[in-house]
């Protein structure tokens, strides 16, 4: 009998190597674990458009888990199978008041991910060709509107996934968090955290925790088959689905406090695939 049939992996500092590349060890051991029965499932901050290509190329992925839980989507199918989306007419307003922070200010919606191109001028570079290479970046991976062009792309959407929001200074990060939390609403938003300079709104019931046990649920696998794996701050709460809980090497003492377990090797050692084979050997 398999003690584990579903692999919830963060991606990137878990799956991904630091230069978010996947090995080749990496990849051909989502290939063996789909081979053996068992679901490898994304569960990532990531909007379904910023994917990465060359982990889908295993054609090994059957379900991922968008923007901390928003979503759920089918590859097979090629269809969403649950969106969990925060109320376009209430994130108008808290839009509005997020303009008087220092913040890169971002919103995934469904097929869109859009930046606030005002927003761009609190990018925080030490040059002025660093700072032009994320503006590239910017330009690269989502659209840039104006706030009113932005206002209307909502208006027009049936719900908002997740509102990202990066920062130049952990200081501007601690004012937004400040704010967020005067909020008379506060209890109806989930805000969370990938990485030390950014802040993750999306509905309170987006989360990664709620998004993996509602798909294990559906596709009929017990929270002791559930294994989890990440290194993020927004990954601790998906550890407590089962005491199959593990944080890369890698993670901050923070993370790692919150696991069960811990992998012997970092991110750019294949410590994602050489633990998980060592953990299931273990318990089959």
């Amino acid at each position: 009998m398999k003690t584990i049939k579903l692999i919830a992996t963060d991606i990137d500092g878990t799956l991904l190597s630091s230069d978010r590349s996947i090995s080749q060890e990496n990849f051909n051991y989502i290939k063996e674990l789909d081979h053996e029965g068992r679901f490898v499932t994304l569960v990532t901050s990531r909007h379904l458009k910023g994917l990465p290509v060359n982990v889908l190329e295993t054609n090994a992925i059957r379900y991922t888990i968008t923007s901390n839980g928003a979503a759920i989507y089918d590859h097979q199918h090629e269809k969403y199978i649950e969106k969990v989306l925060m109320d376009k007419d209430r994130i108008l307003p808290l839009l509005r008041q997020l303009q008087d922070f220092k913040a890169v200010i971002t919103v995934a919606m469904f097929g869109d991910i859009i930046t606030d191109n005002d927003s761009l001028k609190n990018i925080v570079a030490k040059s002025e060709e660093e700072r032009e290479e994320v503006i590239r970046f910017f330009n690269r991976s989502r659209k840039l509107l104006d706030v009113e062009s932005l206002v209307n792309k909502i208006k027009e959407s049936e719900g908002i996934e997740k509102i990202h929001l990066n920062f130049g200074t952990v200081s501007d990060k601690d004012d937004v968090i400040e704010f967020l939390n005067t909020l008379p609403d506060f209890e109806d938003y989930h805000i969370t955290s990938s990485y030390y300079k950014n802040v993750e709104i999306s509905h309170k019931d987006a989360t990664k925790l709620e998004a993996v046990l509602r798909l294990a649920n559906k596709i009929q696998i017990a929270n002791q088959q559930i294994l989890t794996i990440g290194d993020g701050e927004n990954d601790i709460e998906m550890f407590k689905a089962s005491e199959n809980s593990i944080a890369m090497l890698n993670a901050s003492d923070y993370v790692k406090e919150h696991a069960l377990f811990v992998t012997d090797y970092n991110n750019d050692e294949n410590g994602w695939s050489r633990y998980i084979k060592k953990y299931i050997a273990n318990r089959e």
